[in-house]
Parts: structure tokens; C-alpha cells; sequence
């Protein structure tokens, strides 16, 4: 096991999606890592799981039945603030974005999203947790051309 995978094992992560072969790739991505995951398939079921467990990061989808990521996020906001929030959509409209860093999201990633794309984000939030005990600010969107590590297919809707 790598020393960076032990260092994030006990980091715990909410996929939320409508979509199952997005909170699949995406679960298995991030559990090759060493980050515990969780899904739900709309905002409902993740409120729902939210009570019954503690996650140091929500990955949401905007766009679901139910209670959609725009009221998941609100949701999320009015009982814990500091949690962050990755939001994931094929909605990439300006609106959407702003609206979606409004409500609270740390970051915005447009689907289709590379295998990179999510473990930067993801390690982001983690090392900025695990380096102050406290909640990360907002992270960059997108890693950069200089990332060591391997392309992966990208996941889309």
C-alpha cells in the first residue's frame, strides 16, 4: 500500500448521482485510491445516509429526481457549512456554475470528467484537511497538463 493511500484510508466520501455507472466508476476510481465511498442515487437517499453517517466530502450530481444537487447542497449548508462539496454535472452553463459556488460547492467539474480530473479534486480537499484539521477553501478546476499520473477513460453521462 502506498504511503498516500494511508494516509487518505479513513477519508470518507458521498457519490451522489442518478446515474449508477457514474457512482460505480467513480467509486472504484476513488476505492483504488484508498478513500472509503458511499452512493445514493438522488439528493433524498444521500440526505438519508448523511444521517446516519459522517463523510468529509459530498460529490454531487446537479441534475437528479427528487431533491436535485442545487437542494442537496442547500440541504448540506444548513447543517454543516463547512462540508465540502464537489459538484459534477454535463450542465455547464455559466449559471449553473455560479449558482452552484453560491449555494456552497468548492469546486465545479463539467462531465465528461477523466479519471485525473477527480483524483485531483479529490486529493485536494484531502490534503487540505488532513495538512489543518479544518475544511479546505475552494480548489482549482482543473490539474493541469504536468499531472504524474496515469489518463484514464473519461466518465460521462
Amino acid at each position: 500500500m502506498s504511503s498516500e493511500s494511508y494516509e487518505h484510508k479513513a477519508f470518507q466520501i458521498l457519490l451522489v448521482d442518478d446515474d449508477p455507472s457514474i457512482s460505480t466508476l467513480f467509486s472504484a476510481v476513488l476505492n483504488h485510491d484508498g478513500y472509503d465511498t458511499k452512493t445514493a442515487e438522488n439528493g433524498s437517499r444521500a440526505l438519508q445516509v448523511m444521517a446516519e453517517q459522517q463523510f468529509d466530502l459530498v460529490i454531487t450530481d446537479l441534475t437528479m429526481p427528487q431533491i436535485d444537487g442545487f437542494g442537496l447542497i442547500e440541504a448540506i449548508r444548513q447543517d454543516d457549512p463547512s462540508l465540502p462539496i464537489i459538484v459534477i454535472t454535463g450542465e455547464s452553463s455559466e449559471a449553473s456554475v455560479q449558482k452552484a459556488l453560491d449555494f456552497g460547492a468548492l469546486t465545479f467539474l463539467t462531465k465528461p470528467i477523466s479519471a485525473d480530473e477527480l483524483r485531483f479534486a479529490v486529493r485536494k480537499v484531502a490534503r487540505g484537511a488532513n495538512d489543518s484539521g479544518a475544511k479546505p477553501d475552494r480548489v482549482e478546476e482543473s490539474p493541469g497538463p504536468d499531472m504524474s499520473t496515469q489518463v484514464a477513460p473519461e466518465f460521462s453521462e
